[in-house]
């Protein structure tokens, strides 16, 4: 991430009540243009969070995921109006491609709100939210959330020292390799203990335990929760009428589109907004 912005400050419950909100008409309401909407949605979001070398980079893994579903998709679902060609006798019509194609949008757009969420919503976020109701669960998804970018800090770290001491011969070297991942694997398991051990001690998990909270709900997450439940609910109540069998039938209603293209793009207008600011404070300076 370049720099903290808003969304950061945001209470958890208000994350989380963006993110739930959108993912799941991402995922439940498979509206073409709704899931066209969340796609822009997430790319512009990676963009602010990331930049735009790793979006880019992102679609280079989308893309081919989206073409392989559309061209696979036929094979088995036979239905649909127009036939483009015959394989064993069985039809591989056009209405079961623009399905996989947007079954593979679907998922494109989920692993991309996943990847622009991932920074906003930590793993001590996630211990705030869940810890009371569920503390083993809510510890171990956090625990699983900062070990593949701690294992990969951990693994550079053991190789730049593997490298100083003169142990490291080269990533084509098996040795040198199988000394580094050893090292990296008793890490990890020292480290799992490590933590086992601090929040055991630390009362994790006990019913009468007390929790230090920093995070405070304002009013701003409230008006923000409210506008997300009420662009969600109109979403779901005028997302318009589709089909696609036996022909591909699309019935965009134009205020249930405008409601989750706001849904899905208050992230970002929630870091131009700061921009914005940013800016005409720096301009009455």
């Amino acid at each position: 991430m370049r720099r903290n912005n808003l969304l950061q400050n945001l209470h958890p419950v208000t994350l989380l009540c963006l993110c739930v909100c959108i993912l799941a008409v991402t995922v439940f309401v498979p509206h073409p243009v709704l899931t066209l909407l969340s796609l822009c949605g997430a790319t512009l979001l990676c963009f602010a969070e990331h930049g735009f070398a790793a979006t880019a980079k992102q679609y280079l893994f989308y893309i081919p995921t989206v073409a392989l579903i559309a061209v696979i998709n036929p094979i088995f679902a036979h239905d649909g109006a127009t036939p483009l060609l015959f394989i064993a006798d069985l039809p591989y019509t056009l209405e079961a491609m623009i399905s996989g194609c947007e079954i593979g949008i679907t998922i494109a757009a989920t692993l991309a709100w996943c990847k622009a969420f991932e920074p906003l919503m930590t793993s001590d976020k996630l211990v705030f939210l869940f810890g009371r109701i569920l503390p083993k669960s809510s510890l171990v998804i956090a625990s699983v959330l900062r070990y593949i970018p701690k294992l990969k800090r951990t693994l550079a770290s053991t190789k730049q020292a593997q490298i100083m001491l003169g142990c490291y011969k080269g990533d084509g070297d098996l040795r040198s390799a199988s000394t580094v991942y050893s090292s990296l694997i008793a890490r990890s398991l020292e480290n799992s203990i490590v933590t086992s051990d601090s929040m055991a001690c630390r009362g994790y998990g006990l019913k009468d335990r007390s929790v230090y909270a920093i995070y405070h709900f304002k009013s701003s997450d409230g008006m923000t929760v409210l506008c997300t439940i009420a662009l969600f609910v109109l979403t779901l109540c005028m997302s318009g009428e589709y089909s696609f069998y036996p022909d591909f039938v699309i019935g965009c209603n134009i205020y249930g589109a405008v409601s989750f293209a706001l849904l899905a793009l208050m992230p970002c207008i929630v870091i131009l907004k700061e921009a914005l600011v940013w800016r005409l404070y720096l301009s009455r300076i």
